[in-house]
C-alpha cells in the first residue's frame, strides 16, 4: 500500500496547490513543489480518503497504475480504496458516512458473463422464426450450412453491439458522475464486450450497400477479437471472400438492423 507522501508525490503541482488551498495550509513558496507535498503530508487534517475522491476517475486510475495497482472498474470509492486501503477509506466520520453506516448494504447482483455461444443463442431466442424466414429469402443458391455461419456471425455481432450501445447510453447519462462512455474498462467491469468504433453496428449499417462491406465486416470482427481476448480466434472473418454475394450481405445486414437482439427489456 503506497504511503501518504508517496501518493502526494504523484500529484501535479496544480493538484497539490488546490489541496493546500482547500485545507488552508501555509506554504512559504507555493511555486516549490516539495513544500506543497511537505505541508500536505505533515498535516493531520489532510486525509487521502477525502482528498483523492476530488480527482477524476481517470486520474485515480493513473495513480493506481503508477503504483502497480489494479485500475479496473468505474466506482471511485473502489479505486480510492485500492490506494489508501479499505479501512482508511471508511474512516470518515462525517454525516454522510454515518448515514451510509446506518443504512443496510444492498447486495450487488453478480456481473453477467456472456460467452459467444450463449450470446448467439440468446440473440436468436424470440427472433428465430423471423430471422431465418427473412434470411432464407436472401440465401439464393448458397449452401444452407455455409449461409447459417454467415447469418450467425452477423447476429452475434449485432447482439454484442446492442449490449454495448445500451451500456454506452447509460454511461453518457452518468458522465457528470465521472463515467466515460469511451473507456473500455467501463464495459469490462460489467462483463460487456467492448466494441471499438470501427466495429460498431451503426457504421456497418451505414456502409451495408457498399462493395467493400465484406472487408468492413471482417475488419470489425478482427477489431473485436483484438480488444476482447475472450473472443480471440472465435469470430468468423471471411465475409470478404469473392463467393459471398456482397449485395445479399448488405441486404442481410439491413434485415438484422431492424431487429433488436441486445439485452434491454
Amino acid at each position: 500500500m503506497p504511503t501518504k507522501r508517496a501518493i502526494l508525490d504523484q500529484l501535479t503541482a496544480k493538484e497539490l496547490r488546490a489541496a493546500v488551498d482547500g485545507h488552508e495550509l501555509h506554504v512559504d513558496d507555493r511555486r516549490v513543489r516539495a513544500q506543497l507535498v511537505d505541508a500536505l503530508a505533515s498535516s493531520r487534517k489532510v486525509r487521502l480518503d477525502e482528498l483523492l475522491p476530488e480527482l477524476s476517475r481517470n486520474r485515480l486510475k493513473e495513480l493506481c497504475r503508477a503504483f502497480g495497482l489494479d485500475d479496473s472498474g468505474r466506482k471511485k470509492v473502489d479505486i480510492v480504496a485500492r490506494l489508501v486501503g479499505p479501512v482508511a477509506a471508511s474512516k470518515s466520520d462525517g454525516p454522510q458516512a454515518k448515514l451510509a453506516a446506518a443504512r443496510p448494504a444492498t447486495p450487488r447482483p453478480e456481473a453477467r458473463t456472456v460467452s459467444p455461444k450463449a450470446a448467439t443463442q440468446g440473440a436468436i431466442t424470440g427472433h428465430e422464426g423471423e430471422l431465418w424466414r427473412m434470411a432464407d429469402a436472401l440465401r439464393g443458391s448458397m449452401d444452407a450450412a455455409e449461409y447459417k455461419h454467415v447469418v450467425l456471425g452477423l447476429i452475434f455481432l449485432k447482439y454484442i453491439s446492442d449490449a454495448f450501445e445500451e451500456m454506452h447510453a447509460r454511461l453518457e447519462a452518468e458522465q457528470d458522475e465521472g463515467a466515460d462512455p469511451e473507456d473500455p474498462d467501463e464495459y469490462r467491469a460489467e462483463n460487456i464486450f467492448w466494441v471499438p468504433p470501427e466495429a460498431r453496428w451503426g457504421r456497418l449499417k451505414a456502409q451495408a450497400r457498399q462493395p467493400a462491406i465484406g472487408r468492413l465486416v471482417d475488419d470489425a470482427m478482427t477489431a473485436i477479437e483484438r480488444d476482447n481476448p475472450a473472443l480471440k480466434d472465435v469470430l468468423p472473418k471471411d465475409y470478404a471472400r469473392p463467393a459471398l454475394d456482397k449485395q445479399r450481405l448488405g441486404q442481410l445486414i439491413d434485415m438484422i438492423s431492424n431487429i433488436r437482439v441486445g439485452d434491454a427489456d
